[in-house]
């Protein structure tokens, strides 16, 4: 089962998940030299993610915008998170 590692640890805050096409990523360079990028693997791999490991904390990010749409999107989720847990927590402090 795709959740055994996780029994037992605390629920994250979140998982960013950058999905990107397999016909994207094979443009980019070297692709399929190593071991386990083969087109045929990482469409499995990226159907189980898709497919099955959906829960609310996993954050699905579109990686073949432009890197810097990718790096703002990224951003406004961790601190919309770090937001969350600063209101429900208030103790607990972060370094800004």
């Amino acid at each position: 089962m795709v959740w055994t590692p996780d029994v037992g640890l605390p629920k994250p805050d979140a998982v960013i998940f950058l999905n990107l096409p397999i016909e994207l990523a094979m443009k980019r360079g070297d692709f399929g030299k190593e071991r386990y990028e083969k087109e045929e693997m990482q469409r499995k791999v990226s159907d189980l993610f898709l497919n099955t490991v959906r829960q609310p904390w996993w954050k699905i990010i579109d990686a073949s915008l432009a890197q810097d749409e990718v790096e703002e999107t990224i951003f406004k989720e961790v601190f919309g998170i770090i937001q969350q847990v600063k209101n429900e927590n208030p103790s607990i402090s972060f370094i800004e």
